[in-house]
């Protein structure tokens, strides 16, 4: 199995994409991060199935903090 590089962010935008990457930001394992994307302990989403994960740096403070993921308004 080949190791996923984290992909360099967007600064100006508030999603990470790719579980590597928000492995890396939440200080987690790449394999612990897919699981809790696929059961929604962390939210998350892909645009098709099968694709790549995104969850928004709010979403994943919360998850930190044991809080509930605030909604997201506004343009994607």
């Amino acid at each position: 199995m080949t190791q996923r590089i984290p992909q360099e962010r967007d600064p100006r935008s508030p999603w990470i994409k790719g579980t590597a990457a928000i492995a890396a930001y939440i200080d987690m394992n790449v394999e612990e991060v897919g699981e809790l994307l696929r059961t929604g302990e962390l939210r998350g989403h892909q645009r098709k199935r099968g694709g790549t994960w995104r969850s928004h740096i709010d979403w994943m403070d919360a998850y930190l903090a044991g809080e509930e993921p605030p909604a997201i308004t506004g343009r994607r």
